[in-house]
């Protein structure tokens, strides 16, 4: 559905978290318009990657000119692609956790020797994974 769609319109004026529905927007190809508040926080050039505009009338305007120029809508698609491929893979975000982790941790701990630490600790009898995960069973 977002993938044949011509705009994802995000007319966030509140709250907070993820802005994963603008990312997937973005690596499907879907030009997306946003209110400032609703792209916060992403690594996004507004004109080249996203439409952004707060008032309600300006946004409608960027919206409606988003829908009649298939021009802008190519630009927008290809660079949103190009920006999710750059910036926002797993392996993207991997690299970026292990370089804070890094800085954060005076052994320099990384992503990757956590995962390892968390599997050597696990538990492997069945009741007492459910107590280690937090399902109240094995308690019992």
């Amino acid at each position: 559905m977002v993938a044949d769609s011509d705009v994802c319109v995000v007319p966030l004026r509140v709250g907070g978290g993820t802005r994963l529905k603008i990312i997937q927007s973005l690596a499907l190809g879907t030009p997306v318009v946003s209110t400032a508040k609703g792209a916060q926080g992403l690594d996004v050039t507004p004109e080249r990657d996203i439409l952004i505009a707060d008032a309600p009338r300006a946004f409608a305007e960027q919206v409606v000119r988003v829908v009649n120029d298939r021009g802008l809508r190519a630009r927008l698609s290809a660079n949103g692609k190009e920006l999710v491929a750059r910036r926002y893979t797993w392996d993207r975000i991997a690299q970026q956790l292990d370089a804070l982790l890094a800085r954060a941790t005076p052994s320099g701990t990384t992503a990757k020797s956590l995962d390892m630490k968390q599997r050597n600790s696990a538990p492997t009898r069945p009741h007492d994974r459910d107590a280690f995960l937090g399902n109240g069973r094995g308690s019992e």
